[in-house]
């Protein structure tokens, strides 16, 4: 899992658990409090309870530098897969409409990124794999026209491999890769665009042959 999103999910619940505390003395204060202080030491409590709990759900739901870390990072990850595809659709322009064999496609792309992302290793910030990118095994050396619906056709996903030229299918996808956004992995299509999907559901609908 992304160490950020692991970081949210933790200051969440230690906040949670904090918010659990003063639940606790209110109950017992209420079952052993004598009447003749029961009522103000109640609510004081409930006020104290209530501006913990207003405190606590703001830090649960905003946490502005965290979130807008792994905001940086989902973004960084989509460029990079717009960049890619961008790239491969460049190459298949220069040969015919083709793509190249997925056991290069990844070096082809490098030598038409633009020149921000030239020469680097194109991979996403929130995983600690070297390399985060695959392509669609079906569409290694494949001419797009073949492809009937570019808009719904995955061409990129992302996954963990060891090496630039990974290429396979959505069983690549795995608990790991889906865990590493908080709207699920991102998938770039034939028309260039990109997209994330949350449940697995979702992208086993997705088209994965031409």
């Amino acid at each position: 899992m992304n160490d950020l999103v692991t970081l949210q999910i933790v200051r969440r619940l230690e906040v949670l658990i904090v918010l659990f505390i003063p639940a606790v003395l209110l109950h017992v204060a209420s079952q052993h409090t004598s009447r003749l202080f029961h009522r103000v030491t109640i609510g004081r409590l409930k006020a104290v309870l209530f501006i913990l709990s207003f405190v606590g759900l703001t830090c649960v739901f905003y946490d502005p530098l965290l979130d807008a870390a792994i905001a940086a990072q989902d973004r960084t990850c989509i460029d990079n897969m717009r960049a890619l595809s961008g790239a491969l659709l460049i190459y298949a322009g220069d040969w015919d409409n083709t793509l190249p064999p997925d056991t290069r496609w990844y070096n082809e792309a490098q030598t038409r990124l633009g020149f921000d992302k030239k020469g680097r290793v194109i991979r996403c910030p929130a995983s600690e794999s070297p390399y985060t990118y695959a392509l669609n095994c079906s569409l290694g050396a494949l001419s797009l026209s073949k492809v009937s619906e570019p808009a719904a056709t995955v061409m990129l996903f992302e996954c963990d491999a060891s090496g630039p030229n990974a290429s396979g299918n959505k069983e690549f996808v795995t608990r790991e890769v889906r865990l590493r956004h908080p709207e699920g992995p991102h998938f770039a299509f034939t028309d260039g665009s990109v997209e994330h999907f949350f449940l697995r559901k979702e992208w086993n609908a997705l088209r994965w042959e031409p």
